[in-house]
């Protein structure tokens, strides 16, 4: 839960000694990081390795990252999230080995370390808090996820800039990251402000030195946040959306963004709450042994609703239309939530550049 503590100051170089603070008590460091073109994330040995001074610009298919301030955290998201780890595209559910005549199972218990996740935005946070919901708080929990989750340290970051793609405020998921968090950093000119989000997160405060945030660096933080909700170009009307959505079922702009979509999955496969998957066993003949694996799909994928009586949405304008309306209706009526969290990854890594939220004005009649 978050703290009542007052914020903290820091300098920048501060970073450095809670990143080693985390290797010391037992965590693997994940944090963004440049690789061939883009900010995604990785393991980080040190604040070297962040993508400091780069900037990324985006659009509707649009994404280019160069350098050009000095900020550790200028940039917004990359086409990877805490999905990527947490619940990763290939896991193996089980495995059994057939040796004379007999089948024994095999021990797929796996001794996970400690993960600690440097740099999630607010939107992140939030799809982490609907997969939680979605994976385990139900009767039927799953276990694969649960075992990656536990143990997870996040060192969120609040949003200074809105990306050309992000309309997180409409969602009511950012720019300022909600509870969760065991430490938080606000990026100012000279410093980080610095809020403490659990014991956990307080531990790693070893060594640093801090002092308490004065009330004009509380104010200017703030004001940084509130400045990058407000430019925030791109927006939904979230108001009565599901009832809306529910009454555009044949809606002709369903025809209209199927003439567009290739149906590839990529806006599932970077989405952060998307959580479709298929198991399939695969037989080692040689060795005997079987292992029952699950990886992702996509509902964009033609076999995805193949079944015996038939395919329930063969055309690619029965599969958007299924993808947009479980994130801003299906979901809701199943967990109460949006399954979109406006992070805007959809938009960015569209080959052909749909936006989300174009659609939905278009399907509101705005």
């Amino acid at each position: 839960m978050k703290s009542n503590q007052e914020p903290f100051f820091i300098q920048k170089k501060s970073l450095e000694i809670i990143l080693s603070n985390l290797k010391l008590k037992g965590y693997k460091v994940f944090g963004p990081k440049l690789k061939n073109n883009a900010i995604v994330f990785g393991e980080v040995g040190s604040i070297n390795d962040l993508p400091i001074g780069y900037v990324d610009t985006q659009g509707p298919g649009k994404y280019e990252v160069k350098k050009s301030s000095e900020s550790f955290f200028s940039y917004v998201n990359g086409p990877f999230s805490l999905k990527n780890f947490l619940y990763p595209s290939e896991v193996d559910l089980l495995k059994v080995e057939k040796k004379d005549n007999k089948i024994r199972v095999l021990s797929n218990t796996n001794v996970v370390e400690k993960r600690a996740f440097v740099g999630i935005r607010s939107c992140d946070l939030s799809a982490l808090k609907v997969l939680d919901k979605t994976l385990l708080g139900y009767e039927y929990v799953d276990e694969q996820y649960k075992l990656l989750r536990n143990g997870t340290f996040i060192l969120g970051v609040n949003c200074v800039r809105a990306g050309e793609n992000c309309f997180c405020t409409s969602m009511n998921t950012g720019p300022k990251l909600g509870d969760g968090f065991d430490l938080a950093l606000t990026e100012m000119e000279d410093g980080f402000m610095l809020e403490v989000g659990s014991a956990e997160g307080e531990r790693m405060l070893d060594g640093v030195e801090l002092r308490r945030a004065s009330e004009d660096e509380v104010q200017q933080a703030g004001e940084l946040v509130e400045r990058a909700a407000r430019v925030m170009a791109k927006k939904v009307n979230i108001l009565n959306l599901k009832n809306v959505l529910y009454s555009q079922l044949t809606n002709p702009r369903w025809d209209d963004v199927a003439k567009r979509c290739l149906s590839c999955g990529n806006c599932t496969m970077v989405c952060p709450t998307c959580f479709c998957n298929d198991v399939f066993d695969d037989n080692e003949l040689k060795s005997g042994v079987t292992t029952r694996k699950r990886i992702w799909d996509s509902c964009f994928n033609v076999e995805f609703a193949e079944t015996t009586a038939g395919n329930a949405r063969p055309t690619i304008k029965d599969r958007y239309r299924q993808w947009l309306m479980h994130k801003m209706a299906y979901w809701v009526d199943q967990f109460g939530t949006f399954g979109c969290v406006g992070c805007g990854r959809c938009i960015t890594w569209c080959p052909v550049g749909i936006d989300i939220t174009e659609e939905v004005r278009a399907l509101r009649g705005e």
